[in-house]
């Protein structure tokens, strides 16, 4: 990908990531028609926009942030890197992360906790009834439950984690 500043602008002239021209730069970029956004990317990037083709505006966002960031500096490798695992669902050593479990509506939550069964019914609101009432969070559940902070998810076996010993 070119980075050496001039960016082609259909209609005429350059975009020309200079300091004291970043803000006309970005007010010409403003001002430019689909065709010439589709150039200006070219230039830039060395290649053809995006397809499915983006909406002018995303194109132009994404243009004006690659001027800014040759003015006022880009995100630091750390957040590349991060946004990198991000997009790719892996953790900070390259291991998938667990794809979070989805209940369904109707679905009754049962745990084994102090010589009990507690049972717990998933509402079609997100929320959750237990003990006749209905709650939020699983979380403040479990809370009521042990007398303990806990992670609701978890204590109910809907991620890793859960104490599976009773109190």
């Amino acid at each position: 990908m070119p980075r050496d500043g001039n960016v082609s602008g259909g209609g005429g002239g350059t975009l020309r990531s200079k300091p004291q021209t970043l803000e006309a730069e970005l007010t010409r970029l403003e001002g430019l028609d689909a065709a010439g956004l589709g150039e200006a990317w070219q230039e830039r990037h060395g290649s053809p926009p995006p397809r499915p083709p983006l909406p002018g505006r995303l194109l132009r966002l994404a243009l004006a942030y690659d001027l800014q960031a040759d003015v006022l500096g880009g995100l630091t490798s750390a957040i590349e890197s991060r946004l990198a695992r991000i997009a790719a669902g892996t953790d900070q050593r390259g291991r998938a992360k667990p794809t979070p479990l989805r209940i369904k509506a109707g679905a009754t939550l049962v745990r084994d906790w102090g010589g009990k069964s507690w049972r717990v019914e998933v509402n079609a609101d997100a929320s959750f009834t237990w003990d006749g009432r209905r709650w939020r969070s699983l979380s403040a559940i479990a809370r009521e439950i042990t007398g303990t902070s806990r992670n609701g998810p978890a204590f109910f076996g809907l991620r890793g984690g859960a104490s599976h010993g009773s109190a």
